[in-house]
């Protein structure tokens, strides 16, 4: 029942997104980067993401962090798992065959030794569960992550309540282009 449940969310949420037009997006992206930013954080090492066409994109806060010193890692797929890469220039990435940009260079640092995750999912709701593309590989990376994990979303992905599986590993936070929520 749940794997029908998801394919359905992961389908509206595909419409919700197409309905944004591509103006409202950056606008909304550049929101949720401001938002990232005034976080109070001690965090030195952030996993990051390079955003698909559909994501948020997170350019602005990943220059921004950088430029104030912290570490910047991007997600590696290999095999099942993400390796974290330390980011050094956007010529180290390549497009993988999930069609996700991702360094094909660099330093892998294990997700014990990072601080925050930037997430980004299909769907979350109020109580930080996350609902993926449907690989795992986020919750995999989880299970091996004990830092602060922050789900990145338009506010259109955001529901009450989604489908959850007891592998699902939740998010402690969200953020959107119109409210921060605090999952724990």
């Amino acid at each position: 029942m749940a794997k029908e449940e998801k394919k359905q969310l992961r389908q509206e949420i595909a419409r919700r997104i197409a309905a944004i037009s591509n103006a409202d997006r950056m606008i909304a992206s550049r929101d949720i980067c401001k938002t990232i930013l005034e976080l109070p954080s001690s965090a030195k090492r952030i996993l990051c993401y390079a955003a698909m066409p559909d994501e948020v994109d997170l350019w602005t806060a990943i220059d921004s962090l950088a430029l104030d010193g912290k570490e910047i890692l991007l997600p590696r797929c290999r095999g099942k798992h993400i390796e974290c890469v330390r980011f050094e220039t956007r010529e180290q990435l390549s497009q993988s065959p999930f069609g996700i940009l991702e360094p094909q260079s660099g330093e892998a640092v294990e997700p014990h030794a990072l601080d925050l995750a930037l997430t980004p999912g299909r769907a979350f709701d109020v109580r930080g569960n996350r609902l993926g593309r449907g690989a795992s590989f986020y919750d995999r990376f989880f299970s091996r992550f004990s830092g602060v994990k922050c789900g990145v979303a338009f506010d259109c992905q955001v529901f009450e309540k989604i489908p959850a599986e007891p592998h699902d590993i939740p998010v402690d936070m969200i953020v959107t282009e119109k409210r921060m929520i605090y999952c724990r």
